[in-house]
């Protein structure tokens, strides 16, 4: 059976992958030295479905891109501290889903505090709405 030209050019999965994968080690290496514009390239492939995946996570197109955002400086600024990275994808989603869970938690710390000092107070507070409302605002400045 004769086989197309193309068929030649196009190489098997397995060694895509490969490539890719030799291809991100190549830019983990160079941001490890300093090179903002390899960052750039992670930025490049993996920004929007880090987003979507932050946006399934939280419902919120801000707080997502603020969470990838996080988790790319978080990268850069740790970038000397690494240990061999074989591939970055399962760390971006991973830190990504760590991020959006803890901001999820402040939401809800957010939320419980504002629904606390919103409702008007009719009478003095009683020291339990006092501890209530002093362990809220500690939680929410943490």
């Amino acid at each position: 059976m004769a086989s197309h030209p193309a068929d030649h050019t196009k190489a098997p999965p397995v060694e895509r992958n490969r490539a890719e994968a030799a291809e991100t080690r190549q830019l983990l290496h160079r941001i490890r030295l300093g090179d903002a514009s390899a960052l750039d390239g992670l930025l490049a492939v993996y920004w929007k479905p880090l987003v979507r995946y932050a946006y399934a996570l939280l419902g919120s197109k801000d707080d997502a891109e603020d969470v990838v955002q996080d988790v790319f400086v978080e990268l850069w600024n740790r970038r000397l501290n690494w240990r061999d990275i074989e591939s970055i994808r399962p760390y971006l989603y991973r830190s990504t889903r760590n991020r959006a869970l803890n901001e999820r938690r402040r939401r809800k710390v957010r939320i419980a505090w504002f629904g606390a000092n919103r409702h008007e107070q009719r009478h003095p507070p009683t020291p339990a709405e006092t501890l209530q409302t002093q362990e809220l605002q500690r939680a929410v400045e943490a």
